[in-house]
């Protein structure tokens, strides 16, 4: 997300144009990970816009991939549960209540699931209370911080994950998710729209509709087999062995052409 002085106080907001202003000045390339990013610069220094390029972030392969579902719910001693998934920080911006709302109707139809949060944040007690409220005790688990390594095994035994913040540059747990062949609903805004393809590998939620997400939800659990193949699909797109080569290749290049 682009630096703003809603985001971060005018006067910050200030150096950091100045700063921004001065490195593309100087800079041979500037590369950027968010499409929303690339626009965002390309208009703000249009006599600059040759120097910007887009990569997008990438998710490491060799730790985000498909694993054994069964295996991975039993990991998690959830065997035989439809497993939902959210991962990241307990904040309002994230929209973790939304996510919790929208599993208490998906819980009407698929009495069977279970919904995993993963992190920690200043959100956590109300979120409790509020699982506690909509009489989820016993169908959410608040697992907390958990290390890098354990989250893969979250996303390989999930139908689907959430990332439905109010606003996000290019969130990590998207790609993570599909590298594993996960289907992700997320929330309609910066680069989330570009890459979930609406029906195919996930859905763009439009807005707090909890009805539609549940839907959504309920479609992908129903043809799960397809959802996943697509995610994976998209996932591979994103992989750090598909990605890093093109960014050192660019970096390469610029290199070449002030030796020429």
């Amino acid at each position: 997300m682009p630096i703003t002085s809603m985001s971060v106080g005018r006067k910050k907001a200030f150096f950091v144009a100045c700063s921004d202003r001065l490195a593309i000045k100087k800079a041979d390339r500037v590369i950027l990970v968010s499409q929303e990013g690339l626009q965002y610069y390309q208009d703000k220094h249009p006599k600059y816009k040759s120097k910007m390029v887009f990569y997008p972030t990438f998710s490491e392969d060799s730790l985000f991939y498909p694993k054994d579902r069964n295996i991975s719910k039993k990991d998690l001693f959830l065997a035989g549960k439809n497993i939902l998934t959210y991962v990241g920080r307990l904040n309002v911006q994230k929209k973790v209540s939304l996510v919790i709302r929208i599993f208490s109707q998906i819980l009407e139809i698929k009495t069977n699931s279970h919904l995993c949060i993963v992190g920690d944040g200043p959100d956590r007690e109300t979120l409790i209370d509020l699982t506690k409220k909509l009489g989820l005790g016993k169908y959410v688990t608040f697992y907390g911080n958990v290390c890098h390594e354990e989250i893969p095994t979250f996303f390989n035994a999930s139908d689907l994950s959430f990332t439905l913040s109010y606003w996000e540059g290019t969130a990590q747990t998207i790609l993570e998710s599909l590298a594993c062949g996960t289907p992700v609903i997320v929330s309609d805004v910066a680069d989330n729209r570009q890459i979930i393809t609406n029906g195919k590998d996930g859905f763009v939620l439009e807005s707090d509709d909890e009805e539609k997400g549940a839907a959504y939800a309920i479609k992908i659990m129903d043809n799960y087999d397809q959802f996943s193949k697509n995610a994976l699909d998209k996932g591979k797109k994103y992989y750090a062995s598909a990605i890093v080569p093109k960014i050192i290749q660019e970096i390469k290049s610029v290199i070449e052409k002030q030796h020429l």
